[in-house]
């Protein structure tokens, strides 16, 4: 009875868990998958019309090319849900120094407006606060989501999808979108599994984005000694499905993964006592069973055994 109702509750809580986060996981995606997609029309449109002679000797054909430019990049990002800014910069060695398109949603009324170009040359390009969207993808070479960081531009905390521009070997320039992170917080917070338990979020690396404890996050440098376990399960590439058993300042607890398209993952995490629960429960009923079964089998051996006993003794007596 014990072996059964433990790989029975320890089977059920393990798809019950999965089931929220796979669909915790497919509600944040959608938003994503959104950006990817308006990214990739824009850079592809992008790829097909620029002439990039043009663009370095003609500014009037400059001029034309980012007006086109602004109608398509507010008409892309109107159609975009989760959008909360689109930009497409040119490289500044090849054309005017803020040469771009910088669109960013107002909170109030939801329409887009012209932000100031941000100056290249001003940050050094390790800064990532101001620069890093422009070139952490040109140095990668590939389309790129770049990790939670705070914009100091925008002055908020986000994610950004960016595809660098290159003509042969010449970077034309970057093409991307921004995505407010509380998008996804709100996600997160609306998770509610065994009473006690909620989700988090974790960036690629295994640092804690957002979670309840740490609203602003957490670098897994700053994880204390009894964290090492839960250190290398949140920086594993592929988590799978499986039930994760650890320990959280001191209070045992079981939770599962899943990778969201950006490689950042969501945790669904519930302490170990609420799922054993019904487990114990059903032990204790098994338990308070077996006592009140031995209690009524040894009152009913001495009442049968004393039937035996009793016309023998009355014989013997005779």
């Amino acid at each position: 009875g014990y072996y059964n109702a433990r790989t029975v509750v320890e089977s059920d809580s393990a798809q019950i868990m999965n089931l929220i986060c796979a669909q915790k996981a497919q509600e944040m995606n959608a938003p994503l998958r959104n950006i990817e997609q308006s990214v990739n029309i824009l850079y592809h449109y992008i790829d097909g019309q620029i002439d990039l002679e043009r663009l370095e000797s003609n500014e009037s054909y400059a001029y034309r090319f980012l007006e086109k430019m602004e109608e398509v990049s507010l008409n892309t990002a109107q159609n975009t849900e989760g959008s909360i800014a689109i930009y497409f910069r040119l490289n500044p060695e090849i054309t005017a120094p803020l040469a771009g398109v910088f669109l960013v949603k107002d909170e109030k009324s939801g329409e887009y407006f012209e932000h100031e170009i941000t100056p290249l040359e001003k940050y050094d390009p390790e800064d990532m606060e101001h620069v890093g969207w422009y070139y952490q993808p040109i140095m990668n070479q590939k389309a790129t989501w770049l990790e939670s960081y705070y914009n100091a531009n925008l002055k908020k905390k986000m994610i950004s999808y960016v595809i660098p521009i290159f003509k042969g070997r010449e970077t034309i320039g970057v093409v991307g979108m921004d995505i407010d992170l509380s998008l996804l917080k709100k996600t997160i917070n609306s998770v509610a599994v065994y009473d006690s338990g909620y989700a988090f979020l974790v960036s690629p690396k295994g640092d804690i984005v957002y979670h309840r404890d740490y609203p602003n996050g957490m670098m897994q440098e700053k994880f204390e000694n009894s964290l090492e376990d839960i250190k290398y399960i949140l920086s594993k590439p592929q988590p799978g499905e499986r039930l994760y058993e650890y320990n959280w300042n001191g209070q045992p607890r079981k939770m599962v993964l899943r990778k969201l398209i950006n490689d950042m993952k969501i945790g669904v995490t519930v302490p170990s006592e609420k799922i054993d629960e019904p487990k114990n429960k059903l032990i204790s009923q098994v338990a308070l069973s077996l006592i009140v079964i031995m209690l009524i089998a040894i009152l009913l051996t001495v009442h049968l055994s004393r039937m035996v006993v009793r016309p023998l003794k009355q014989l013997t007596e005779a």
